[in-house]
């Protein structure tokens, strides 16, 4: 059990302020998500990769009503953050790869959201996670990747903050120009930085390859 699990069993009630307090330290949420929905479509269905608890989908998806969306993630507790109103428009699938998802029959979607999971990945897995990720989308589809930039003191806090009450001891940060290097090299373009300088050290990219969705206001 990691120290952060721990936290959590003892905070009952409370888990949940708890946690949006923690979170608070390295994002403002509700600014991060108003800023990467303007990226989605309209009256899109999205696929979450390792959304966790849903703050982030939650947060999106109180702003979008005409939105929907699909959580995939390898724990087996996954949306527990979605509030009673937004949960029926997001269908979880717990314990769920990717490879399972498509081999299941999932189909693709018009978006895919990672918010802060690629700095989880392996670095020499990366590539092949990505991969796997744009399998998941619809030909001329939007692959959101939201992450957090090294180099920064609340990127310092938030690697040891991983690695000490999450328990990732392999987190490694991931630069914007070389998450960008990789998509490129799998044939997708980045778009202007969707979150403001202000957000820093978070960052985010939509990433297309042929044609592209339209923006919603």
């Amino acid at each position: 059990m990691t120290v952060g699990s721990f936290i959590r069993g003892l905070a009952g009630p409370l888990e949940r302020p708890l946690c949006d307090a923690y979170r608070a330290l390295f994002m403002n949420v509700g600014r991060c998500a108003q800023q990467l929905q303007a990226a989605i479509s309209s009256d899109c269905h999205l696929i979450d990769v390792g959304g966790g608890d849903g703050a982030v989908l939650d947060a999106i998806l109180r702003v979008r009503p005409d939105l929907t969306a699909t959580m995939l993630d390898l724990k087996t507790e996954v949306g527990k953050f979605l509030a009673p109103e937004i949960a029926p428009r997001v269908e979880i699938r717990a314990g769920t790869s990717i490879q399972d998802y498509l081999a299941q029959g999932g189909a693709p979607a018009a978006c895919v959201l990672v918010s802060d999971v690629v700095h989880h990945v392996p670095a020499d897995a990366r590539t092949t996670f990505l991969h796997d990720c744009v399998r998941l989308l619809q030909p001329g589809g939007t692959l959101i990747i939201k992450d957090v930039a090294p180099g920064h003191l609340v990127s310092l806090a938030s690697m040891y903050a991983d690695r000490y009450i999450t328990g990732d001891r392999h987190v490694r940060l991931i630069a914007p120009d070389d998450l960008v290097g990789l998509l490129r090299g799998l044939g997708l373009h980045a778009s202007a930085p969707l979150l403001a300088p202000t957000e820093r050290p978070n960052y985010a990219f939509a990433f297309r390859a042929v044609g592209n969705l339209q923006p919603h206001p």
